[in-house]
């Protein structure tokens, strides 16, 4: 919770100039109820999106590092434009159901997500982007809107 009710954070950036493949890990509520929250860009990858993390920012919109490992209730609620998840990716459940995510990218394969988070999926009108040789495409049978996009 080392950033938990900042109520006035409004961007959450790191210092870093080029893209970094050195991941890092977000702990629990660490950015949660912050309320104007709007954009996370850290330059480099999120191994670890723990529990809550960014839970109650109700006008986060932008968050463009790509995660590996999402946890229960990160984005609840927000208006969460766009994620990227990396290649053999983790989504627990409920990770991402009450984001309100409109677009999801997928930079590889996917590792792990649970029949319920694909249910929600399926529900929910969010657009799947996928590369051409992912697995992924197969989402698509199921009724998913995919869009094959390479390269990333």
């Amino acid at each position: 919770g080392a950033f938990r009710n900042c109520i006035n954070l409004r961007t959450v950036m790191s210092s870093f100039t080029s893209w970094s493949n050195d991941g890092i890990n977000i702990g629990k509520q660490a950015f949660s109820h912050c309320p104007k929250l709007e954009v996370v860009d850290l330059h480099r990858p999120i191994m670890w999106l723990t529990q809550e993390a960014f839970s109650f920012c109700p006008n986060l919109r932008q968050f463009k590092s790509p995660i590996l490992d999402i946890a229960k209730h990160v984005f609840t609620p927000c208006k969460i434009e766009q994620l990227t998840f990396l290649d053999k990716c983790k989504i627990h459940g409920d990770s991402i159901e009450d984001s309100n995510v409109k677009e999801i990218v997928f930079q590889g394969n996917l590792g792990y997500m649970p029949q319920k988070t694909l249910r929600w999926l399926k529900k929910s009108n969010v657009k799947i982007c996928c590369c051409f040789d992912s697995e992924l495409q197969d989402l698509a049978y199921e009724g998913l809107p995919v869009e094959v996009v390479y390269p990333f």
